[in-house]
């Protein structure tokens, strides 16, 4: 006998997302049971585009920036407690056609988030926008201990025991995924990865990400948090492939989870 699995939620943040978020939503309603729009003031059509979709739409009154947008969503699924929550852009960069892969993933690895992430040769990203990618990973993974790709990818899929983490992070805007990432690592909890295409060309709007002022209130947050430990020059080394945790080694997308090295 078959056991039913538990319901798939898709939390679609959006800001001025009238062109797109339509079309988003329909694709990933094929997928998942349920879909809930936090639509984080936009000034635009927005909210007419939704009218009659099957999303659940929760509006915030102003812009708070995409982390409140997304731990606005947590606080408000309560109608039932899924088994995982996607993440996915309003915009389009994500395509709804990877969420088989990447729930396949989740499914393989229950106790992971995935990451949908891109591949950083392909050549369809800015060069600055893999640049940026690149310092950001960086310092996520020296306070980690882990090497971490692609963790400014907002396309992940989140197990049910993430969601306490995801509520109680204060921060605000694009520095929220990347605290949520640094609080599940730490747990002890792991992060595997799905290869999702880059798609940067041919969206209805550019986007809200900037990779010098986010990227570097990352980077300030993250070695905020070296300083405190001594720059914690161990974890740098398992970052960079110095050293080794003895329960795994360093992988990239597509492969098993990993799981964290010792603290230090």
């Amino acid at each position: 006998m078959s056991v039913a699995r538990a319901p798939v939620v898709a939390v679609v943040p959006a800001y001025d997302d009238g062109a797109s978020v339509r079309a988003v939503v329909d694709a990933v309603a094929a997928h998942v049971d349920r879909v809930i729009v936090v639509d984080d003031g936009s000034g635009d059509d927005t909210p007419a585009r939704l009218a009659g979709s099957v999303a659940e739409h929760i509006r915030l009154p102003r812009n708070r920036g995409k982390g409140r947008r997304c731990a606005g969503a947590c606080r408000g699924r309560g109608r039932s407690a899924p088994g995982a929550a996607v993440t996915l852009d309003a915009d389009g960069q994500h395509p709804p056609t990877c969420l088989p892969a990447m729930l396949a993933a989740h499914a393989a690895a229950p106790d992971t988030i995935v990451i949908g992430a891109r591949d950083p040769g392909a050549g369809a990203a800015p060069r600055h926008r893999r640049a940026a990618n690149r310092v950001a990973d960086f310092f996520l993974s020296w306070a980690t201990g882990r090497r971490l790709h692609d963790t400014q990818s907002g396309f992940r899929v989140y197990p049910a025991r993430a969601f306490e983490l995801a509520v109680a992070i204060p921060a605000e805007g694009f520095v929220y995924e990347s605290e949520l990432l640094m609080a599940w690592v730490e747990s002890g909890m792991g992060v595997c990865y799905a290869p999702v295409p880059p798609v940067y060309a041919g969206l209805a709007r550019a986007s809200h990400y900037r990779p010098v002022a986010d990227t570097a209130r990352i980077t300030v947050r993250v070695a905020t948090r070296l300083l405190r430990r001594g720059l914690a020059p161990v974890r740098l080394a398992l970052a960079l492939g110095a050293a080794r945790p003895r329960a795994s080694a360093s992988r990239g997308p597509g492969a098993p989870p990993e799981r964290p090295g010792p603290p230090h």
